[in-house]
């Protein structure tokens, strides 16, 4: 997986105001005409996906201004239907140019950025890495689940979980600390949603900056993996070892750190 390591940036907002000459501008151009939909800019903190700026579009356009440091990262969450990965800083051109579409497929085209676009290559070439994962999706919703031998040799932590689940959302801070402790010491999770609708659940994963693996086929309980485990409730966890055995089960706060400290400190 792609790891990014991110440094806290000051962001200058441009309503009402002329940027002094140092900034950096954004302009996200969208194919479809929408007027009235908010883009809110993200950033990595200690403890996940934090917004720390928004723009609404007008007529598929908006803009930020930034004041970077050295090659900062971002993400923009485009309302809930898509998510732009950029990389800027002092070495790139004054105003960078982000055209798409919000349509899942449509291709991000980069100018002003050459990080930004380095970046895209990679995420296009390890998303047709991972086309034989066999994520579920509404296509294949009576296929296997994702194919956990694609992680063997780790541990990993399924998890069940859902957007409307508060506790499941109050615990994903203390799941992101953990996974950003131990995500370079053969630790995964893979997360596992219970959600209805996909709004929602990515929208969650957004808001929570859960930067792991998820999977859902939109089913509630009646999700194939939920039967094949017996969840009956969530939040619910397994912790599955690099040989696949289910070594400990329903980890979470305090417990979850305590295992995780066994294994890896």
């Amino acid at each position: 997986m792609i790891k990014y390591f991110l440094i806290i940036i000051t962001l200058v907002l441009a309503s009402g105001c002329s940027p002094e000459s140092s900034l950096l501008k954004v302009s996200l151009i969208l194919d479809d005409d929408i007027t009235g939909e908010w883009v809110w800019l993200q950033q990595v903190q200690e403890l996940g996906l934090v917004a720390i700026d928004s723009a609404e579009l007008s007529s598929g356009t908006a803009v930020f201004f930034i004041e970077p440091g050295p090659s900062e990262f971002y993400r923009l969450d485009v309302f809930g239907r898509k998510n732009i990965n950029l990389i800027v800083g002092p070495q790139d051109k004054k105003e960078v140019f982000i055209r798409t579409s919000i349509k899942p497929t449509a291709r991000i085209e980069v100018e002003g950025s050459i990080q930004t676009l380095l970046m895209i290559a990679i995420d296009s070439t390890v998303r047709k890495k991972q086309s034989d994962m066999q994520m579920l999706n509404q296509e294949a919703m009576q296929a296997s689940m994702f194919n956990l031998s694609s992680l063997q040799g780790n541990y990993v932590l399924i998890d069940f979980w859902a957007a409307w689940c508060r506790p499941c959302r109050q615990e994903n801070p203390n799941v992101v600390r953990l996974y950003n402790k131990y995500r370079n010491e053969n630790f995964e999770i893979l997360g596992v949603s219970l959600d209805r609708t996909d709004r929602a659940w990515r929208k969650a994963i957004a808001e929570d900056g859960l930067e792991w693996i998820h999977v859902s086929d939109l089913s509630y309980f009646n999700t194939k993996a939920a039967k094949d485990y017996q969840v009956s409730s969530i939040p619910q966890t397994f912790l599955i070892d690099p040989e696949g055995n289910i070594v400990a089960k329903g980890l979470r706060g305090p417990t979850l750190e305590v295992k995780l400290k066994e294994l890896f400190d």
